[in-house]
């Protein structure tokens, strides 16, 4: 058995454990997760929540697994741009190669 499917299992052992009848909706939520997003990622998730040994549900899985969304970096522009810089190079000849009049 792959450890990831092993990891899977123990998963759904332990969502049992810990929430009863409720534990199969999770579960199918989890594997959801897994099917639509990153299986290693979820692998993962449950890595640490099962290495944790406390209770877990679908929401804190999907918190772990989820890929980060990068953060742009806040552009702070001084002053205005010197147009007529842009404008001299469609002047030069070099600009003006297989142009047609």
């Amino acid at each position: 058995m792959r450890q990831c499917a092993l990891r899977f299992r123990l998963a759904y052992d332990a969502l049992r454990q810990w929430r009863g009848e409720r534990a199969d909706v999770e579960y199918v939520r989890i594997l959801h997760l897994a099917a639509t997003t990153m299986e290693v990622m979820v692998d993962s998730a449950l890595s640490l929540l099962l290495e944790a040994g406390q209770p877990f549900d679908y929401a804190e899985v999907r918190e772990l697994a989820e890929p980060r969304v990068p953060q742009a970096p806040a552009l702070v522009l001084s002053g205005k741009p010197d147009l007529k810089i842009y404008d001299g190079l469609l002047t030069s000849s070099t600009a003006m190669v297989g142009v047609c009049a």
